[in-house]
């Protein structure tokens, strides 16, 4: 969408006033609809499924896999898969880099912990379907996708359940292989409800003038004067 220069007057006004007035009458802090579901894939740990009015979906599968390391950072591994570009693009990789970044910097690996030898490592595979093929005619942007995906995770990671281990969890001296219970009802959240940890956030926000709005969208973008690249935000609890 190629705005007039009396409309980028208008709009670069309303954000930059003391009242912000927004091209879809958001708040500034406030987020386009969003409609989510979780649990939904029955051969996952954790899934979630998050789409916008605009059609943009962001499907999430959370698996675990029990490894014997030491290398704490290796036990997140996060891919991005977005429909009409190849399984290696730049943004694919761009985004599943910051969101693993994010996640290992506060993740709390104790509860991937099963045993002094062995660890649940998390494989967490992100699917982004019906994107627009022209993002002008959308009211969302690329820098979307990225908060999209994270609440996405986000979703996946607080219904994620693993198996109850049964075997001991002090295996320094004797060679053995974690067991777990074969009822699944016996399986324990990941991020317990009453935990204090909750995962990363990232959201994408808008810098105009001495404002900032969240989630911006296209027409906010446009804003030559005052919106320079949106930036990247870090929630967290």
């Amino acid at each position: 969408m190629v705005l007039s220069p009396a409309e980028r007057s208008y709009i670069y006004n309303s954000l930059t006033s003391q009242n912000v007035v927004r091209t879809d009458s958001r708040k500034p802090s406030q987020f386009r609809p969003l409609k989510a579901s979780c649990s939904f894939l029955p051969n996952s740990n954790g899934s979630s499924r998050i789409y916008t009015v605009d059609g943009l979906e962001c499907i999430t599968s959370i698996k675990a896999k029990v490894i014997r390391t030491k290398k704490l950072n290796e036990l997140i591994n996060v891919d991005v898969e977005i429909q009409g570009q190849r399984d290696d693009s730049p943004l694919g990789q761009n985004i599943a880099t910051m969101l693993t970044k994010s996640l290992i910097d506060r993740f709390d690996l104790k509860s991937l912990k099963l045993t002094d030898k062995y660890y649940f490592q998390l494989y967490i595979d992100i699917v982004v379907l019906s994107i627009p093929s022209n993002f002008h005619f959308s009211s969302y942007t690329l820098y979307s996708l990225l908060s999209l995906t994270s609440m996405g995770v986000y979703l996946a990671l607080k219904s994620t359940k693993l198996p109850l281990l049964t075997s001991t969890t002090n295996d320094r001296e004797i060679e053995e292989e974690p067991s777990f219970a074969d009822d699944w009802e016996l399986a324990t959240l990941l991020i317990p409800e009453n935990s204090r940890y909750s995962p990363t956030l990232l959201f994408v926000v808008g810098i105009v003038g001495q404002n900032v709005i969240l989630d911006p969208s296209i027409e906010e973008e446009q804003m030559e004067r005052d919106l320079t690249k949106p930036q990247c935000l870090k929630l967290w609890k």
